[in-house]
C-alpha cells in the first residue's frame, strides 16, 4: 500500500472517495479537494464544509507528507495529474517515456 493510501487515516472519512479517485483515475475533485491540492489555502478555508475547515491542518500534513509531488502543489501540477488520468496514466506516462530514452540511448550508442 503506498503513503497516499495509508495516509488516508489522516482526513475525514467522507473525503476518501475523492481523494481514491482523484490519486488513482485523476478524476477532478470537488472545490475544496481542488483548492487544497493546489495549495490555494484561502480558497481551501472558503470551500470547505465544517468538518474540512476544522482538518485542515491534517489535510495539509496529508497533502505534502503523503502525496506524490507530481500530484500537488500548485494548479498546474493538479491539471497535469488528471489530465494524464492520475496513477493509471502516469504509469502508461513513464512506461512510454522510458520507452522513448531505451530507443534514444540505442540511438547514440550506434552512432558513437
Amino acid at each position: 500500500m503506498s503513503s497516499w493510501e495509508t495516509g488516508l487515516t489522516k482526513i475525514p472519512a467522507h473525503m476518501h472517495g475523492g481523494i481514491q479517485r482523484y490519486m488513482t483515475h485523476g478524476i477532478s475533485p470537488g472545490g475544496f479537494l481542488y483548492a487544497v491540492l493546489s495549495n490555494d489555502l484561502k480558497g481551501a478555508f472558503c470551500k470547505a464544509d465544517d468538518v474540512n475547515r476544522c482538518w485542515l491542518q491534517q489535510w495539509i500534513e496529508y497533502v505534502i507528507l503523503d502525496l506524490p509531488a507530481l500530484a500537488q502543489g500548485s494548479q498546474e501540477r493538479v491539471q497535469t495529474w488528471m489530465s494524464h488520468n492520475g496513477l493509471s496514466g502516469m504509469n502508461e506516462y513513464y512506461a512510454r517515456r522510458a520507452a522513448e530514452i531505451e530507443a534514444e540511448d540505442a540511438s547514440t550508442d550506434l552512432h558513437e
